[in-house]
C-alpha cells in the first residue's frame, strides 16, 4: 500500500475521519497496525485491512492505540448503551459507577459469572478491538497462542490484551475468523472493490 497516499487520503478536509491532521499518537497506532498488516495479512484482500481499521477507529475512540473500556456512563448513557441489562431506576443507582456498570451490564454472558463475581470489570474490552468477556479472551489465548506460541493466558491476565502485539494480532485475526460475532469477514464483504 501507498501510505503517503493512504495519509492524504486521511487529511483530506472531506474525509470525515480525522479532519486535517492526525497527532502523533494516531500516527504511531495507524503505522502499528499497517506494519502488522503487512507482515502477516497482506496476502488477505484489502477490504478487511479497511473493515479492521474502521474497526480500531470506532473501538478506539479513534485513537488509534490499544485502550481499555472505561463505562464512566450517565444514567442515559447507561440506557442508550445497554437497554437490555438497566431499567430507568437501575441505570440511575449505577450512573458514573464504571465497575458496578461493568459488572451488571456483562455479567452472566460471554463466559463471565454473575455481577458479583467482577468478571464484567475484570475482562470489560480492552484492545484495538474491544476484546470483551472471558470466553473471548480464552479464545484469543487459544488461537495466538497456537500460531505465535506467545505463552500468554489473557484469562489469568485480561491486561495482556491491550498488548500492542497481541491487540494488533485480535483485531487482524479475530476478525477475519470471526471470534466476535461468528461471521467471517469473508462471510459479509464483497472483496476486489478496491485496488491498493
Amino acid at each position: 500500500m501507498d501510505r503517503a497516499l493512504f495519509y492524504a487520503g486521511l487529511r483530506k478536509r472531506d474525509s470525515g475521519l480525522f479532519g486535517t491532521s492526525l497527532s502523533q499518537g494516531q500516527v504511531n497506532g495507524l503505522e502499528r497496525l499497517l506494519d502488522t498488516w503487512d507482515r502477516y495479512y497482506s496476502s488477505d484482500p484489502i477490504e478487511f485491512l479497511a473493515y479492521d481499521l474502521a474497526t480500531s477507529y470506532h473501538e478506539t475512540g479513534a485513537t488509534m492505540q490499544p485502550i481499555r473500556e472505561n463505562l464512566s456512563y450517565s444514567a442515559e448513557g447507561i440506557r442508550n448503551t445497554f437497554p437490555k441489562y438497566f431499567s430507568g431506576v437501575q441505570a440511575a443507582e449505577y450512573a458514573r459507577q464504571p465497575q458496578r456498570i461493568a459488572n451488571r451490564a456483562y455479567a452472566n454472558r460471554m463466559g463471565n459469572g454473575n455481577e458479583a463475581s467482577g468478571d464484567g470489570w475484570r475482562y470489560r474490552g480492552e484492545g484495538d478491538v474491544q476484546n470483551t468477556g472471558k470466553a473471548n479472551a480464552a479464545r484469543a489465548t487459544k488461537e495466538l497462542n497456537a500460531l505465535f506460541n506467545l505463552g500468554i493466558d489473557l484469562v489469568a491476565n485480561p491486561d495482556q490484551r491491550g498488548d500492542p502485539f497481541v491487540s494488533a494480532h485480535s483485531l487482524f485475526l479475530g476478525n477475519k475468523e470471526g471470534w466476535w460475532t461468528g461471521k467471517k469477514l469473508g462471510d459479509f464483504i464483497k472483496t476486489g472493490t478496491f485496488t491498493e
